[in-house]
């Protein structure tokens, strides 16, 4: 999880200079709990002054169909199964040149999830829509 976490957090910059209004895209695949996702981040150079870059970024984040969720917690004879999940962001991130990890970032997400699930030793199905919306502000020390 903590390699997830580092791999949306870090600003993925391009190899080649760029300017004021320039933009970029990377793609990822994330995986957690037996989901895979894929990531797109698109970057825009907003402005850099001292050494120190400003991006804005868009993130959309979509699995490419049903997939089974493998979680310990869930009981014997369960299964859950995420229908599907897509996510879409903006946000922006302030990066010193000579760092790793951006100085700050500030992203704000929207979620939508369907899942199913069936109950042991029964044929009853239950299906789950969830929209979560987070907002996550990190400053580095």
């Amino acid at each position: 999880m903590k390699l997830t976490f580092d791999k949306q957090l870090s600003a993925q910059v391009p190899q080649e200079a760029v300017g004021n209004g320039a933009s970029w895209q990377v793609t990822s695949q994330i995986s957690f709990n037996g989901i895979n996702i894929q990531q797109t981040a698109t970057y825009e150079l907003v402005d850099i002054q001292d050494g120190i870059a400003t991006m804005n970024i868009n993130l959309t984040q979509q699995a490419p169909g049903a997939q089974k969720i493998l979680l310990p917690q869930i009981p014997k004879g369960m299964n859950m199964t995420m229908e599907s999940y897509k996510a879409t962001g903006t946000g922006q991130a302030k990066i010193a040149l000579n760092r790793i990890m951006p100085l700050s970032t500030s992203i704000k997400m929207n979620t939508d999830t369907q899942m199913r699930t069936n109950v042991p030793n029964s044929a009853e199905e239950m299906i789950m829509n969830q929209q979560i919306s987070t907002q996550l502000n990190i400053q580095s020390k």
